[in-house]
């Protein structure tokens, strides 16, 4: 039976809910209003990881507190609208460092979709090996109606779930598929009415992947996702560099000024 030895309440973002009898961990993202990214929630989200295998977890459920609204709205604005060129070299490099770390974990992992997940949002279930989602919610990658760039790994795990063809068109469009939508192209594997159903969903997915032994299992998913992690490892710095000149450029700065004024208008500040 897996030793939990990592004091998971020290994590002011999520909760992490241990079942001693399988070793299956759920975590319920919780930072308010919508779950967004920022870089103090990715540098948690990684050390989480860290800690999960440490204890050598069985099983990872993500979900979120904010049930049937968002699972996650995504990388927060704030961090993207006019940042220092260093606070934007560390924020790109804490998104491909966490996404890559849960690309390869060494135990399964499921995302229990239970609200709208856009763009970054859209980030945690790409990662995760299975996706469950809830009735009437939306998920994509639609970060181009914005003029930002995807990071050619991100691009490369959309290709991954859902085929070259079918990730053309959705991430040139910026296409948010409807729950359904999402099943019939396989970005969700599963629909689910309820979380509680989701999550027993997942348990039963996990139960099912059930590691027998997990240096073979971590080399089986290591080879089944070359192509994902040859991305993630591809220059990593020229990478990096290309994706921080073109946030800093005016013309990404317009498009998030013009957006983040619609959001305020919608808000009523």
């Amino acid at each position: 039976m897996p030793y939990v030895c990592a004091d998971y309440s020290k994590y002011k973002f999520v909760n992490v809910c241990w079942n001693s009898e399988n070793g299956i961990a759920t975590v319920t993202l919780k930072r308010p209003p919508v779950n967004s990214l920022t870089a103090e929630f990715l540098r948690e989200l990684s050390s989480l990881l860290l800690d999960l295998e440490k204890d050598e977890t069985q099983g990872l459920i993500f979900t979120s507190e904010f049930d049937e609204k968002v699972f996650s709205a995504g990388l927060d604005f704030k961090e993207l609208y006019r940042p220092s060129i260093d606070h934007a070299k560390e924020f790109m490099s804490l998104l491909h460092s966490f996404s890559f770390r849960l690309s390869c974990t060494a135990y399964p992992t499921v995302a229990v979709i239970n609200g709208h997940a856009p763009a970054g949002g859209c980030i945690i279930p790409l990662c995760c090996e299975y996706r469950i989602g809830l009735n009437n919610f939306n998920i994509g990658l639609n970060e181009l109606k914005f003029g930002i760039l995807l990071p050619d790994w991100l691009s490369s795990l959309m290709i991954h779930t859902i085929g070259s063809r079918n990730a053309e068109q959705a991430i040139l469009s910026g296409t948010l598929f409807s729950s359904e939508h999402a099943l019939r192209i396989g970005l969700v594997d599963e629909i689910a009415p309820t979380k509680e159903v989701a999550l027993e969903k997942a348990t039963a997915f996990l139960n099912k992947a059930k590691i027998v032994n997990r240096s073979l299992r971590l080399d089986a998913k290591l080879h089944l996702r070359r192509p994902i992690l040859q991305e993630f490892q591809k220059d990593i710095e020229n990478e990096l560099a290309k994706n921080v000149s073109l946030l800093m450029s005016d013309k990404v700065q317009q498009s998030l000024d013009a957006h983040i004024k619609i959001l305020k208008e919608k808000r009523g500040n």
